[in-house]
């Protein structure tokens, strides 16, 4: 799922020919090997193609809030319902969205898997957060 993600909204090509690399989910390590970049660059891209997901489900969508857009982006992208599907699939997103859709679901559906989820994604990156802080 997220190969398509990448390619599909960066419009990365893989350096492989004739190989498709829709056949098989890939961790961003493989896909920067693929690309030939850092998987840093990889994850951040991303990032960014998630963005854009995200942004796109919005413009599509736009009576949608911020929670509802990040299930129907799940829907969308085939996201498991499973725990460990949630959390590969928060980890990926940038900070200030994971706040964003916590902000808007905490109130509405505070036991939903998607947004229990984003909770602990988004404590996770405080936690990196103040570790980097205090280095």
């Amino acid at each position: 799922m997220w190969t398509q993600i990448f390619f599909v909204v960066n419009g990365a090509k893989p350096r492989k020919k004739g190989e498709n690399m829709f056949d098989r989910p890939m961790s961003a390590s493989e896909i920067a090997e693929e690309l030939g970049m850092t998987r840093q660059n990889a994850s951040q891209l991303l990032k960014r193609a998630l963005v854009k997901v995200y942004e796109n489900v919005r413009r599509i969508e736009p009576a949608l809030k911020p929670f509802d857009s990040c299930v129907l982006m799940c829907q969308i992208l085939n996201v498991d319902q499973t725990e460990e599907e949630l959390k590969k699939f928060f980890r990926l997103l940038p900070h200030r969205l994971k706040e964003i859709i916590l902000s808007d679901g905490q109130n509405r559906l505070p036991e939903s898997p998607i947004l229990i989820e984003a909770k602990a994604s988004l404590d996770e990156d405080d936690a990196e957060d103040d570790e980097l802080q205090t280095l």
